[in-house]
């Protein structure tokens, strides 16, 4: 998951629409409905989610502006221990 994420991440450093499709898809999977199950189904997905999230929220190629906004969506969700 690391690879093919740092592969996006590396893709999206100079090509602005390949960002907003990253952030999109952050913002979708945050959305669905049984986010919450996907993530505590086991504690690969939880280690996996948290280390993306981390990864995406550090990225230098993503701007501050939608990293807020990928913050504030997830702190609207109570059922994650993140300090966003």
């Amino acid at each position: 998951m690391h690879v093919i994420l740092d592969i996006v991440i590396e893709f999206s450093r100079n090509v602005i629409e390949n960002k907003k499709i990253l952030v999109n898809y952050i913002i979708y999977f945050f959305r669905r409905k049984n986010l919450k199950a996907l993530i505590f189904a086991n504690k690969n997905n939880y280690k996996t989610f948290f280390s993306c999230l981390d990864r995406i929220l550090n990225c230098k190629y993503i701007s501050l502006e939608n990293k807020n906004q990928i913050r504030s969506i997830g702190k609207n969700l109570k059922f994650i221990k993140y300090n966003f």
